[in-house]
């Protein structure tokens, strides 16, 4: 099949990924790459190459220069020689059609092999205009990648950039990006460092990073995860996005970068911070400093997603006892931040904090949530009660679009809670399946029960997700026609719900009146009382197909 493709005029890519190629099969793929005419993408992904690989891919585009090549990915496969990588950068440099994508990603490179292979892309001008997407991350790099800071320098139309868990001191990445990398999109640098700088040099950073993200007119991705920001550089990062009037809609990712001293940065400098809509706090360790910092995020303008999950309440929850009053504080922040009705916060993150019972404080203020969309609150052992406090709040609550559970130890009561709210919730319409929770429940014998809970929770699912709302095709602002429609389906509910039991006290009190009844059973006021029942029945299935409409 490989083989015949060198003769393809319709077929411009050859991907192979996750499946460790034969020797024969490599000589395959070279052969088709020496003699292929509309070749663009080359993707061997986790395939075990062979470290000889690289030169022999370098030999079989030499004699192919006139190759159309777009796309060059040989991620995880382990090329630990550097003079293989070096050569292959070489021969880029000669190739008539520079590559837009080049992935190197988790190769075992060395600084060595990432500098000539960037010195190679950097010597093909056409480089300069085409690359648009690389990445290194995985490779352990070390200072001394001036080629490949030199490279960023100069390409002019670079939309992605991954240099994730590589190590790399960024300190002098950023005079390079100010040239190169105005047109980035994605800005990867998780798992990377700063290096300590000299006192001369403490301005030096701080401020190339400033006047990168305040001229950036692209970016719409940016992760720092697991990399330490010192406070001078977070303030930086944010200043500078503050700055930027031409970027929206971006994500950022601060998950385990921040200390105590970054708080106060936070605070004062992130409510001015309107270009990012997408704000990630995970594993900070922020503990009590928590509260006013999620008073300051409750003030950024066009923040739609918030995740502050992980860590961020370990040592409080070590000393629960004790700090039982900070944890409830910090949770009633929370609630009062996505209760209020300016808030633009349509999504939160909870997960994995393990809160217990303490979450109970936001799942009784769930029901009057009315811009939540969506709330992820894996994690937190809430178990049965928990499930109970939620369920009740569904029954009410018009706005939950997605709600994630999973690793919270609830059982088959828990879920039978959940299933029963539901058939009132009109609105939830996602709740991935709670893998775990669900496995330990059937474990503990609970299997009939349990299959029927979560059998009844999904036909819940499926009927809201087939809703018809013809109100919203009807109006061109779609959150206010949303909030209206959502009003009008919790008054319905309400005023059912109060018919209901109305309807249900004469059921009980028509059957208590024929149990006690001493007149004959074929007697016309009995005949009354079970056409009564009947009628009452009725009625309920009725009702409950209007719902459903």
């Amino acid at each position: 099949i490989v083989a015949v493709r060198q003769y393809s005029t319709w077929s411009n890519g050859l991907i192979v990924d996750g499946i460790k190629m034969a020797p024969e099969l490599v000589e395959v793929v070279l052969a088709a790459i020496r003699r292929s005419q509309w070749l663009k993408r080359i993707v061997l992904r986790n395939c075990g190459l062979q470290k000889d690989f690289i030169y022999s891919l370098g030999q079989s585009l030499a004699a192919n220069t006139a190759l159309p090549l777009q796309t060059i990915d040989l991620s995880k496969n382990v090329f630990d020689d550097k003079k293989p990588v070096q050569y292959l950068g070489s021969v880029l440099a000669k190739m008539s059609h520079a590559p837009e994508e080049v992935l190197f990603a988790d190769c075992a490179l060395s600084d060595k092999a990432a500098n000539g292979l960037a010195n190679g892309l950097f010597l093909c001008q056409l480089s300069h205009s085409a690359l648009r997407k690389l990445s290194f991350a995985g490779n352990l790099l070390k200072e001394d990648v001036n080629e490949v800071y030199n490279l960023l320098s100069h390409c002019r139309n670079m939309e992605e950039l991954d240099l994730s868990h590589t190590g790399l001191p960024l300190d002098k990445l950023w005079n390079g990006l100010k040239f190169g990398g105005l047109t980035l999109k994605t800005l990867k640098l998780a798992g990377c460092h700063f290096a300590a700088r000299k006192a001369k040099d403490l301005s030096t950073t701080p401020a190339g990073l400033k006047e990168f993200f305040s001229s950036v007119v692209a970016l719409k991705h940016i992760s720092f995860a697991d990399t330490p920001l010192p406070v001078d550089v977070l303030k930086a990062v944010l200043l500078g996005l503050a700055c930027n009037q031409q970027v929206s809609g971006i994500h950022l990712n601060l998950s385990a970068t921040c200390d105590r001293n970054s708080l106060v940065v936070l605070e004062t400098s992130i409510p001015s911070v309107c270009a990012v809509e997408s704000l990630v706090l995970r594993d900070n360790n922020f503990d009590q400093e928590l509260a006013p910092l999620l008073s300051a995020l409750g003030r950024m303008k066009n923040l739609r997603r918030l995740d502050i999950g992980g860590n961020n309440f370990q040592m409080l929850r070590r000393h629960a006892n004790k700090q039982s009053s900070t944890i409830t504080a910090i949770l009633m922040e929370l609630v009062k931040v996505i209760s209020d009705e300016e808030t633009e916060i349509r999504e939160v993150v909870l997960s994995d904090c393990k809160l217990g019972a303490h979450l109970s404080v936001l799942l009784n203020a769930l029901g009057v949530a009315s811009t939540l969309r969506s709330l992820d609150i894996s994690g937190n052992e809430i178990g049965n009660f928990g499930a109970r406090l939620m369920a009740k709040a569904l029954q009410i609550n018009s706005s939950l679009e997605t709600l994630v559970i999973d690793r919270n130890q609830i059982g088959s009561d828990g879920f039978w809670d959940l299933a029963n709210a539901l058939k009132e919730n009109v609105t939830l319409t996602s709740l991935p399946y709670p893998l775990i929770d669900a496995t330990e429940s059937l474990a503990r014998g609970d299997r009939v029960r349990t299959e029927g809970a979560l059998a009844k929770v999904e036909t819940c699912l499926f009927r809201n997700r087939g809703l018809h709302r013809p109100e919203l095709t009807a109006v061109d602002d779609s959150e206010v026609a949303y909030d209206s429609v959502q009003k009008q389906h919790t008054h319905y509910r309400l005023a059912m719900g109060s018919l209901d039991d109305e309807l249900n006290k004469a059921v009980y009190s028509v059957q208590k009146s024929l149990a006690e009844t001493s007149m004959d059973e074929n007697s016309a006021e009995v005949d009354n009382g079970r056409a009564l029942l009947e009628d009452a029945e009725r009625a309920k299935e009725v009702r409950n197909s209007h719902l459903s409409l």
